[in-house]
């Protein structure tokens, strides 16, 4: 339940794959054990929870904190260079411009005598399908990759808020009475 509350926090904040992604059986799973790995925290908050434990919490969060804003904002480039929204709000991952199909790339250099072609228009022109612009290969390699930054960046981002709350329970009074005890 601790790990599915902060996983829900924080998905929102992200932007999700694209949605042909989000239905498949593997995204799924692969939420889930980001939520399971989020849940293993609670193994080293148990054992390291002494006030003795703070400076390397504080250490852990500094490090989690820099590295998920990393990860999202290489997610957020890769967002922004392999997908473009196409109806409405919904975006569509798209293939490298070397990987057009036989007609889509005939399409375009004929298109291209007259002006400068954008993705946009190409994939309105194949009628939102991707896979009759780019190679099908290449937008599944692109896919895949733009969910596995997805995992990464809700992982770290999950991490984050978690270190930093067991390095202020670690410098609570409560932390300091259970460092006394044991002593």
């Amino acid at each position: 339940m601790f790990a599915t509350s902060i996983v829900t926090l924080i998905s929102p904040f992200l932007i999700s794959p694209p949605n042909r992604l989000q239905g498949e059986a593997w995204f799924k799973l692969a939420v889930f054990v980001v939520a399971l790995v989020t849940g293993l925290w609670l193994i080293p908050m148990k054992i390291w929870s002494r006030r003795a434990h703070l400076w390397r919490w504080w250490a852990a969060a500094g490090l989690m904190t820099a590295l998920s804003v990393t990860i999202f904002l290489h997610y957020a480039s890769l967002l922004d260079r392999w997908t473009i929204l196409y109806f409405g709000d919904q975006r569509l991952v798209v293939g490298d411009e070397k990987h057009l199909t036989e007609d889509a790339d005939a399409y375009k250099r004929r298109l291209t005598t007259q002006g400068p072609v954008n993705d946009s228009f190409l994939l309105r022109q194949y009628a939102g399908d991707p896979s009759k612009v780019w190679w099908e290969s290449d937008i599944v390699k692109r896919e895949h990759v733009i969910v596995a930054w997805y995992m990464g960046a809700l992982l770290l981002l999950a991490s984050a808020p978690i270190t930093v709350a067991q390095a202020v329970y670690c410098a609570s009074s409560k932390a300091r009475a259970q460092t006394r005890r044991s002593e």
